[in-house]
């Protein structure tokens, strides 16, 4: 990212360059918001968007506003959208198919909805493996209770979490970080899919 330029924080689930075809002759677009069941004029860099839906936690705990929103824009949106084009002037696609299925396949998996559902059929996986390294891995055992340690948590607090969490008193559920990783990584395999039935 250029220097002095701020991060992106509205990350567009629903690519801005699919709403700016929708446009009227006055640039806006009409939104359905499916929350309130309102229906209101808008503009493509105001609609289908979360901020900070693709916001990372880096290892130094920091937070990273840009690396996924400029990985889709280059990687998927771009070529994307130049295959969107050539389709449109009714071109051959040729080497550009297979970029309008990384697109498509990118629009299955890039939702809060999906997000939100990837969350539910993981939680109960964290959940037993957090209660099975609990009560089972003693290299995990000892690593959490390091990291507590070196955080200042006394001996006795460390067995209790480690014994609410072996016998699942202590819930757990995956990072937001986790399951938007975990839900991009299935981009390749959905592509593998479209093109099968291409």
């Amino acid at each position: 990212m250029p220097h002095g330029q701020k991060p992106p924080r509205k990350h567009h689930y629903l690519p801005q360059l699919l709403l700016r075809r929708f446009v009227g002759t006055d640039g806006r677009i009409w939104v359905y918001d499916l929350h309130n069941g309102q229906i209101y004029p808008g503009r493509p860099e105001t609609a289908g968007f979360v901020r900070d839906l693709y916001s990372r936690t880096k290892a130094d705990g920091t937070v990273d506003h840009s690396y996924i929103e400029q990985l889709l824009a280059s990687r998927v949106d771009g070529p994307g959208d130049a295959a969107i084009r050539r389709l449109l002037n009714r071109e051959t696609l040729d080497v550009d198919w297979n970029d309008f299925l990384i697109f498509v396949a990118a629009q299955f998996l890039r939702t809060p909805a999906f997000f939100d559902r990837m969350g539910t059929m993981m939680t109960p996986v964290a959940q037993e493996m957090l209660e099975r390294m609990a009560r089972n891995d003693s290299n995990f055992r000892e690593r959490v209770r390091q990291s507590s340690l070196s955080r200042g948590l006394s001996e006795e607090a460390i067995d209790r979490v480690l014994e609410a969490a072996a016998s699942a008193t202590c819930r757990t559920k995956p990072t937001k970080d986790f399951v938007i990783s975990t839900s991009l990584a299935m981009l390749h395999a959905i592509f593998q899919d479209l093109q099968r039935m291409a």
